[in-house]
Order: structure tokens, then sequence, then C-alpha cells
């Protein structure tokens, strides 16, 4: 979908407001007013509800970042084989692009605080099963020895790991580390969760 400059600027408004303070700190009124909408139902008109709102965010940030993971996946399976290690660079990179390249980004911050609060977990959950994230589990099935229901465990641990990361360092861009570094750490601290030795698993000694 393509978002007005309107639209886009109460986008940013209400991403603004959740991961500064969480979902209860937003209303309708003060996505509008923070993006110099005086009308009061400006925000109503363009996207119903609150919860259209935040479903807009994430149709609006993830629409790219699950671009950019397809045709990493295309180009993965015209290369042939491939590892965990592979597919968890594809979760990684263009989620990390997507939060470094827009300065003053409040998207990490904004998806961390989905890990504390369960209504605003339940829209994002439901905006996050996008086909790259389903390919990507997919994929990863028999890869990691583990039963089903520990990989797509462990897939929510790492996908947490690499948003609490992000959100971190949005917050404080200037005292991480570069962000190539950063992204290559996430790929091999991601890919050590999927593949951490278990008792039920056939990885490990």
């Amino acid at each position: 979908m393509t978002f007005s400059d309107v639209q886009l600027a109460l986008i940013d408004a209400a991403e603004a407001i959740v991961a500064e303070s969480g979902l209860s700190a937003l209303s309708l009124r003060k996505a509008g007013l923070r993006a110099g909408q005086y009308n009061n139902s400006a925000v109503q008109y363009h996207f119903g509800s609150r919860e259209g709102l935040v479903a807009a965010v994430l149709e609006a940030r993830l629409g790219p970042i699950d671009e950019a993971r397809c045709e990493m996946l295309t180009e993965l399976d015209a290369a042939g084989d491939y590892s965990v290690r592979d597919l968890m660079r594809i979760v990684v990179l263009p989620f990390t692009r997507a939060v470094s390249g827009k300065p003053g980004s409040c998207y990490a911050r904004f998806l961390a605080q989905s890990l504390l609060d369960p209504s605003l977990a339940k829209i994002v959950l439901s905006g996050l099963q996008s086909s790259s994230s389903v390919e990507v589990t997919n994929r990863l099935s028999g890869r990691t020895g583990l039963s089903r229901m520990l990989e797509g465990s462990r897939t929510l641990s790492a996908y947490a790991l690499i948003i609490v990361a992000m959100a971190t360092w949005e917050a404080f861009p200037d005292s991480g580390p570069e962000v190539s570094e950063l992204e290559d750490d996430l790929v091999e601290r991601a890919t050590a969760v999927m593949l951490a030795p278990s008792k039920r698993s056939n990885i490990g000694p």
C-alpha cells in the first residue's frame, strides 16, 4: 500500500508514541497532535481506529523489510545448499538496515514494546506473519535437529534477541558498535540460539 504524506506523518507519530511509552499511551488524538493534525477526526478518517493505525505502522515498516528478505531467499535458493546461519542473515540484515537507515527510527523500540504488552503483541504477531517469515521458518525446519515445537520457540527467542538489540542501538546509536559489526554479531547470536544443544535434539555433543 502507498501512504500519503499525511498518513506517513501519522504513522511516524504513532510509532514514536508507542516506542516511548507503550500502547496504552497511544490515542488517536495524541497521534494526530504529534503529527500536526489538529482535526480530532484525522486519524479515524485515515485508519479507522487505534488498532488500524498500529497495523498501518507494521505495514509501512515491514513491507520493505519483507521484500528485501524475499529477494535474499530467492538468491539463496538459486545458490543451492544453505545453512541456519544463512537464514539468520536473512532475518537480521533487512531489519537492521531498515532501522539504521532511517534517521530517528523508532521501529525497533516499537516492536520491543510488543514483547511487554499482550494487547500490542497480538496485533504485532499478526502483522509479522509475512511471506518471508513463513518461508524462513519453512527452510529452518529439519536443519536445527530440534522438535517442531522447540524450533518454533527458539525462532521466537531469536527474533526477540534481534529486536531488543536493535532497540537498544536505536535508543543510543552513538554509544554502540558500528552497524556492520552489530549485524555480524546478531547473526552469530541468533544462529547460536537456533543451534544451542538440547537434551531432546540431535545437535550438540
